[in-house]
């Protein structure tokens, strides 16, 4: 067997004891672990500078927008206040400077917290803070001006008002009066001369505010003396002079200055406006005295009536009113005469008086043909018992109750609002219409003869009805006319076909259509029955061609 020997792959160093490796190691290798650890070290620090970044910046964030409604919420209620406009804007902005310095220092907070924790925040906030602080201090200067202005304006005119009503009181002095007009208009110390000089009117609102309270001035005044004395004098004591010219003849020195100071076209403007306003006051007048009038008038009809319809159950108060309305000279012939029938004072009654049969007979035919009047009974009277002539009085109201009844019923029939009423409803509507105006002009008739005293009779009804029948035959035909036009237009839509109708003979022509179409099978004639009846009955009761 043979030993292996071993043979050396290496050289020997001539330097030293040591060897040099022919292998070496890699540096990054070796520091990796070193570099890795510092890597996470350098990306912790960095996430923490940038926690702290966002942190300062959402509280100056936060605070910006809270300072920025905050201030803006100030401004407004400076801007909007009702009181002096100066005051509020010193108020508003201290009220703003301290709300910087709260913020800024962290002790102002909309909620728990406080708004600027951080030491970076609140040393960067300082600046912007101020520089929002000073913008919005200059935006509410400029914001103000107007309000300032506008309130510079407003002392003048409450100065000018408190001067105007001393100007135009009557129970001051002349002396103090003119003091209080030179207090307005003087043209250096007066207020509208102030309002120029420090600027809270122009040159030409000055002289638009002088012609204005001069013109105030004499309406005023002149109205005042409207109201103590006779409107039209006073309108007419504004009188043309020789010249032309325009001048109250007024005691009142104040007056007489103002108007001086108008323009010619400004007097007579004001002169025409007197005689404009004194003319609405005499008729207000008027028509108040006319009212009095009517009001004391109602009342006398009033007591008229009690006297006719109570004084057989009420003599003692009907007697009563019966003098009241004899010293008030209400009386006409006519109606002093009923009345003193209805009160037995034309000739007292006694009960040994028998009643004369022919004056019974004349007063019962003039029932029967309803022909019964007060004249008539009045005439009668000495020939009647008091039973009787108490019994034949009675008769007068019923006979005015039945005349009416029958007025009623014949402008019913006139109009044919009952016959008309389920045939058609646009010919029904005017039945009614025409009804409903007739009865209420007999009403009116009626209502103005009561005033003057005329009780009427059944045959007063009668007429009031046939004149009123009289004076609308030819409205109410051509409504009625124009009524069937038309229906008979909305019979031929709903049955598909056509109705022909010559205007210059309606009904005719719309009865011979019918019945064509009947004979022509396009028209069912049970259908139109009634519409045929209905314009038979216009032909006869209006005269309908």
């Amino acid at each position: 067997m043979r030993v292996p020997t071993y043979k050396q792959e290496t050289g020997r160093t001539s330097k030293g004891t040591g060897r040099l490796l022919t292998a070496q190691l890699n540096p990054r290798a070796m520091a990796a672990p070193m570099l890795a650890v510092q890597d996470a070290g350098n990306a912790l620090m960095a996430y923490g500078v940038e926690k702290y970044k966002i942190q300062v910046d959402t509280q100056i964030n936060q605070a910006t927008n809270y300072l920025l409604s905050e201030l803006q919420t100030l401004s407004d209620e400076a801007l909007f206040t009702t009181g002096d406009p100066i005051v509020a804007e010193d108020k508003a902005k201290k009220k703003m400077e301290q709300l910087v310095t709260d913020v800024t220092n962290g002790t102002k907070f909309p909620g728990t917290e406080p708004l600027l924790t951080n030491k970076t925040a609140k040393n960067q906030f300082t600046a912007t803070s101020f520089e929002l602080l000073n913008k919005q201090l200059r935006q509410l200067t400029k914001d103000n001006f107007a309000n300032i202005q506008n309130q510079r304006v407003k002392n003048l005119d409450f100065f000018t008002e408190r001067s105007f009503d001393n100007v135009v009181n009557g129970n001051l002095s002349v002396e103090e009066r003119m003091r209080a007009y030179q207090d307005v208009v003087d043209p250096v110390f007066g207020i509208i001369a102030s309002g120029i000089d420090d600027r809270s009117i122009s040159s030409d609102q000055g002289i638009t505010r002088y012609d204005e309270f001069n013109d105030n001035v004499v309406r005023a005044i002149l109205q005042n003396y409207m109201a103590k004395n006779d409107p039209m004098s006073v309108a007419m004591a504004l009188s043309d002079e020789d010249d032309g010219k325009i001048k109250p003849i007024l005691p009142d020195a104040v007056l007489e200055r103002a108007f001086s100071e108008l323009s010619p076209e400004a007097q007579q403007t004001v002169r025409d406006d007197m005689f404009k306003i004194a003319e609405a006051k005499q008729a207000r007048e008027d028509a108040r005295k006319e009212a009095e009038l009517n009001e004391q008038e109602q009342e006398w009809q009033a007591d008229f009536n009690f006297i006719i319809n109570q004084a057989k159950t009420k003599p003692d108060q009907a007697l009563l009113l019966y003098q009241k309305l004899m010293g008030a000279n209400w009386f006409t012939p006519q109606n002093k005469a009923h009345a003193e029938l209805a009160l037995g004072l034309a000739n007292p009654k006694k009960t040994e008086i028998k009643s004369s049969p022919d004056s019974i007979r004349i007063l019962k035919t003039a029932l029967a043909t309803n022909t019964y009047t007060p004249e008539l009974l009045q005439y009668h009277e000495d020939n009647l018992s008091a039973g009787d002539f108490e019994q034949y009085y009675g008769f007068l109201a019923t006979e005015a109750e039945q005349g009416k009844s029958a007025a009623i019923d014949q402008l019913r029939l006139f109009t044919g609002a009952n016959e008309f009423k389920d045939t058609s409803g646009r010919l029904g509507g005017a039945a009614d219409a025409f009804f409903a105006e007739a009865v209420s002009r007999m009403n009116k008739i009626v209502n103005e003869q009561s005033k003057e005293g005329i009780v009427p009779t059944y045959q007063d009804y009668i007429n009031i009805a046939t004149t009123i029948q009289d004076e609308m035959q030819e409205r109410i035909t051509q409504t009625i006319t124009r009524s069937l036009i038309a229906d008979m237009k909305a019979l031929g839509n709903l049955n598909d076909i056509q109705i022909e109708i010559d205007e210059e003979c309606p009904a005719q022509s719309a009865l011979e259509s019918i019945n064509k179409l009947i004979e022509e099978e396009k028209l069912d004639s049970d259908l139109v029955t009634g519409t045929i009846l209905e314009i038979e009955s216009l032909m006869f009761k209006f005269g309908i061609k």
